[in-house]
């Protein structure tokens, strides 16, 4: 594990973890929000870390230097941050297994966001939403991703201990759910048969 900050009760400083998504069109359509978000919570938490989760085949351009970028240790990322803010995929199911209060964000092409309305009939996109049948985690979705939302929802997982532990508690009854083994296989079988 290379990853340079200590595990979560150690840390003098709050840690966010950056996790635009896994391919280049999701980077491209989320990536000017993230940075904006960035710049504004350095303004309102001189203490902050930022952690940039890159998958190994996307392209980030402009990225702060005073932003770490972590290409292989994801997982570890994810384990030592305070909070994140995460791109809606499987991201989210692992951030709930390693206890990291969250909010998910996604943002599609309008054609894609209708086709997908259309087809699957779904309350939530995240996963562990999706699977606790409620709203554990803030969703911000088409054009409620934008910078304001997103600073609103992270700022008390930052900050607020009581809406912190709420998420936590809310990843204990998935976990519960889920079980201990095979969680992926039965967070997919589940999904899948919520879902259509």
């Amino acid at each position: 594990m290379n990853f340079p900050y200590p595990q979560r009760s150690h840390r003098l400083v709050l840690l966010l973890a950056v996790l635009p998504g896994s391919r280049q069109q999701e980077i491209d359509r989320h990536w000017s929000i993230f940075i904006e978000v960035i710049n504004r919570l350095r303004d309102i938490f001189p203490n902050i870390q930022f952690v940039l989760g890159k998958a190994p085949n996307v392209t980030i351009l402009d990225c702060p230097k005073f932003v770490h970028i972590e290409k292989n240790d994801i997982r570890s990322v994810m384990s030592c941050s305070t909070a994140g803010i995460i791109a809606s995929g499987t991201a989210t199911l692992e951030a709930a297994i390693l206890g990291l209060p969250a909010i998910v964000c996604y943002k599609s092409s309008a054609l894609t966001y209708r086709v997908g309305k259309f087809l699957a009939k779904v309350k939530y996109l995240s996963l562990i939403n999706l699977i606790a049948e409620r709203k554990i985690v803030p969703e911000f979705i088409q054009m409620e991703m934008t910078p304001d939302s997103i600073i609103k929802a992270i700022i008390p997982l930052l900050s607020d201990p009581p809406d912190r532990e709420k998420m936590l508690s809310g990843y204990a009854q998935v976990a519960d759910k889920l079980g201990e083994r095979n969680v992926y296989l039965r967070a997919a079988q589940l999904i899948v048969n919520k879902s259509f």
